[in-house]
């Protein structure tokens, strides 16, 4: 019998969209030893593709959930001490980097270059929130829900959820009570909360939605996409007046591209512009 990859990439050539596909549904999509690695190495490389302009992060439509968070063995020896006699200090600095490696993972996807779209359905439990946070927009469907279950479990959330979720959402008590509770939040209290873009009526239509927005962005120069989201991320941790001077130094070389020429020539024209590969 084979063994599938936790992870799954495939690529629509023509539209330019990368869809990475969590895509290990008998065990709930849960992040074992494997995945990290391999979610590391995934967008590393399509960051550095010249071939995509835009991704999708979803779990197959065959998994019943998004994911169900850090597999538990996983944890049980990541947590457990695997030589005898280790002293707590020793212990200590492996158990760190053993986390920073699954942070970097999680944070190759907001450093890839290219909007990362992520398309939930079903359960989004723990290291799901951790993982879907670092993407630039999210997606549900009227069945998704997300829970941050770390406290379940003894600890305290440590991929990234306790640090974006307050800047994703402008409600801090809230996020407080999810954290501190583990209890879950809903769709629709999600799309209010401003943490979702938009609820879908189900997973297949979620998925449609998906691809027709990650095909529109994709259209965009992908000069003028990487820009924008450079100085979003960048302003989102600066001051107004650091984000004016960086956007203005990035502008200095982007305002000379060959794509600004072919946008307001082809728009002036009423014609639909066509922009070269990165």
């Amino acid at each position: 019998m084979s063994i599938r990859d936790p992870v799954r990439v495939s690529i629509d050539g023509p539209d330019m969209v990368a869809h990475v596909i969590l895509d290990k549904p008998e065990t709930l999509n849960t992040m074992t030893k494997s995945f990290w690695p391999q979610l590391h190495r995934t967008f590393q490389e399509l960051d550095r593709s010249a071939h995509v302009r835009a991704v999708i992060l979803s779990a197959s439509l065959e998994s019943k959930v998004f994911s169900a968070g850090l597999d538990l063995s996983d944890a049980a020896e990541l947590i457990g001490n695997p030589k005898p006699r280790m002293g707590i200090g020793r212990k200590a600095l492996q158990l760190r980097q053993q986390v920073q490696s699954m942070q970097q993972a999680l944070e190759a996807i907001a450093k890839c270059r290219v909007p990362v779209i992520a398309a939930i359905h079903g359960a989004c439990i723990g290291g799901g929130v951790d993982l879907v946070s670092t993407c630039d927009i999210r997606l549900v469907s009227k069945d998704a829900y997300f829970s941050i279950k770390e406290v379940d479990l003894a600890i305290a959330a440590d991929l990234g959820t306790l640090s974006r979720l307050p800047k994703l959402v402008g409600n801090d008590s809230l996020v407080r009570e999810l954290a501190f509770t583990g209890r879950s939040l809903a769709a629709e209290q999600a799309l209010q909360l401003g943490f979702v873009s938009r609820v879908c009526s189900d997973p297949q239509s979620l998925m449609e939605e998906a691809r027709v927005l990650a095909k529109n962005i994709a259209s965009e120069s992908p000069i003028a996409v990487i820009g924008t989201k450079a100085v979003l991320n960048y302003s989102r941790d600066h001051s107004i007046s650091d984000g004016l001077e960086f956007v203005s130094i990035w502008n200095m070389a982007m305002l000379q591209s060959d794509d600004v020429i072919e946008a307001v020539s082809k728009l002036r024209r009423k014609e639909t512009p066509q922009f070269s590969k990165l």
